[in-house]
């Protein structure tokens, strides 16, 4: 609101429209454009040496990957390599995925190996949860959402996947999160009649 109060009397000054804050557009190409040459010096967040140089290695061309962005700027896994290896692995993925399984299954993924990269006192668990969630955004799919409530079993399920090498086992677990959300949304799409929406049959 400051930025606005300070910006608006200018353009009113020199004749031009005000900027009305809820009509920017989300999806400006010339916006993403200019991101992309990591041209960010005073955007906040983006502004860094290191910020630039994963603006230049992810290309963000949507909100999302904006998120996902921010999401992945980690100094310490930064420079292991590790993030260079997930998002080109991510970026591989995203353009092979075909089918709901396919796309749940590279969520599920995405959110194992970045949870893999950030030791738990670095905040890896909200990471991984935002990239699992907008892998799914992205092909508009639900959000997964995971219970506090089984954190340890979800704990478990990350070290047995660990041990026994085998990402059906977190893959697993997180289905058996999502489930019951998925059945929660379906009923809220019943109409009165106990006929069903017409998406439920796809």
């Amino acid at each position: 609101d400051w930025a606005l109060k300070m910006i608006n009397p200018r353009m009113i000054a020199e004749g031009n429209d005000t900027i009305d804050i809820d009509h920017i557009p989300l999806d400006d190409r010339p916006s993403f454009k200019l991101l992309k040459t990591a041209e960010t010096t005073a955007v906040f967040q983006l502004e860094s040496r290191g910020m630039k140089d994963l603006i230049r290695r992810l290309q963000p061309d949507n909100l999302e990957d904006m998120i996902a962005l921010v999401a992945l700027f980690r100094p310490g896994p930064l420079e292991s390599g590790m993030v260079d290896d997930f998002c080109s692995w991510a970026n591989n993925q995203l353009n092979k995925v075909k089918t709901t399984e396919e796309i749940f299954n590279l969520a599920a993924d995405a959110h194992y190996k970045l949870v893999s990269i950030h030791p738990f006192i670095d905040g890896n668990g909200r990471t991984s949860r935002a990239i699992m969630n907008y892998m799914q955004l992205r092909f508009t799919k639900p959000l997964i959402i995971l219970s506090q409530d089984n954190r340890f079993e979800y704990y478990k399920a990350l070290q047995r996947t660990r041990k026994e090498e085998d990402i059906s086992i977190i893959r697993t677990f997180i289905m058996d999160e999502h489930t019951p959300n998925l059945e929660h949304e379906i009923e809220k799409v019943k109409d009165p009649n106990g006929v069903k929406d017409i998406f439920l049959d796809l």
